[in-house]
């Protein structure tokens, strides 16, 4: 009776089995960089501001689910599986900062702004440094996250958004300090030419002339 027992639980083993390998198979496959594109960053410092930006970077990062085929055991009653490919965009951020007050500091907050061609928003990424930082100390950090709808960004901005200093009382940049910058008369004559070009001829149009 037990090897009877035994040989009717085989075909849940090897299901168990094949569904294990494929758990595997495709979390090894999930994270596989197929493409980078390093995007320029302005830091915005204000002059109160208690956590100064000396170095900033970034980049989109694309990720790729390699697709696989698995076959399974004819007595596990249980068909081929397909598992498709996924593309994911991950944006990941480096920054060299000091603070520049002569308070200690337990938390910051940054801010990027992932901006397009005519500087709108596309998507906007925060992030929480919770180790403390002593006056004058300086540190860098690096932070990834997932983000979407990231085709047209061609520049971030970067600001501190919010510091909490050891005595508990907290600095938080105005709304004028995280705005993007007004571009100069060159380009917003650039800005109106593009945009005229679009309504007139399409996006067809518009792609040639950004790459000319």
């Amino acid at each position: 009776m037990a090897s009877t027992e035994r040989f009717r639980s085989q075909p849940l083993w090897r299901a168990a089995q094949w569904t294990l390998a494929v758990s595997l198979s495709y979390a090894g496959a999930m994270g596989s960089v197929f493409a980078d594109q390093t995007i320029p960053v302005t830091a915005v410092n204000p002059p109160d501001a208690a956590i100064e930006c000396l170095e900033a970077t970034g980049q989109l990062l694309e990720y790729q689910a390699v697709p696989s085929r698995v076959g399974v055991s004819r007595h596990t009653q249980m068909k081929s599986v397909n598992i498709k490919s996924a593309q994911f965009a991950h944006w990941e951020g480096r920054i060299r900062y000091r603070n520049s007050s002569t308070r200690p500091v337990t938390a910051v907050r940054f801010q990027w702004k992932l901006l397009d061609v005519f500087d709108q928003p596309q998507w906007v990424v925060e992030v929480t440094d919770s180790e403390a930082l002593a006056p004058r100390e300086t540190r860098e950090g690096r932070w990834e996250q997932q983000v979407s709808n990231v085709d047209e960004v061609v520049k971030a901005l970067l600001t501190v958004k919010m510091v909490r200093f050891q005595d508990g009382t907290l600095w938080f940049s105005s709304p004028q300090e995280i705005q993007t910058p007004e571009p100069d008369e060159a380009v917003r004559s650039e800005r109106k030419r593009l945009l005229k070009l679009y309504d007139d001829r399409g996006i067809e149009a518009l792609l040639e002339a950004l790459h000319e």
